[in-house]
């Protein structure tokens, strides 16, 4: 399906999401788990009724989204010094091909070397001391980077078209995408593999 479709019969996930952050995260497993299973039944949901992404969510599940991405960001101090990409928060291999996860770090990437991973996309938003480092580490390696920055609140519709283009260009090689805890990295996987590549949704 072309990109251009996609857009003109619906709109990305634009609605700002708005809480403060909980001082504790409790149960950080558990809120993620159901934050996650809520987000992509929604995404699922809207392609079945082809109303792609026009996702809306109660001032509650925006406050939970909130909650289980700073809870991610608590707990992924282990993933910094592991030298392991699967020890990278909410790792996940799609294919042998294409892998998505949480931010990665620069003791990391010699493991992306060994694993053949030719290209990374990056969706998170600059951060100088979460991936400050991270681009000189992955193009250092001799990896292929980008560096697509969506905002958590307001990812846009260009956002995806870029990240398609992105995605088509780099065919045929081992790919890495990821964002700060593997939500829109994951999002935009699943989206890239059903419009783009016609993967089945219980598939994808």
């Amino acid at each position: 399906m072309a990109v251009g479709s996609f857009t003109s019969r619906s709109e990305l996930i634009t609605n700002k999401y708005s809480g403060k952050r909980s001082a504790r995260c409790p149960e950080p497993e558990s809120v993620k788990g159901s934050v996650k299973g809520s987000v992509e039944g929604s995404l699922k949901k809207s392609l079945n009724s082809r109303s792609i992404l026009n996702f809306r969510t109660s001032s509650s599940a925006r406050v939970a989204v909130l909650v289980a991405v700073f809870c991610c960001f608590s707990i992924s101090a282990n993933a910094q010094e592991s030298t392991r990409l699967e020890d990278t928060l909410n790792f996940h291999k799609v294919s042998e091909s294409l892998f998505t996860a949480g931010q990665i770090y620069p003791l990391q990437v010699p493991d992306l070397q060994s694993q053949g991973v030719e290209l990374v996309v990056n969706l998170a938003v600059a951060d100088a001391e979460r991936n400050g480092g991270e681009s000189l580490a992955v193009i250092g390696a001799g990896i292929s980077y980008v560096h697509i920055p969506v905002l958590w609140t307001e990812p846009t519709s260009k956002d995806l078209q870029l990240f398609f283009a992105m995605m088509d260009a780099g065919k045929g090689r081992k790919t890495l995408v990821h964002c700060f805890a593997n939500y829109r990295a994951s999002a935009f996987t699943f989206l890239y593999r059903v419009l783009q590549q016609d993967v089945p949704l219980e598939e994808a």
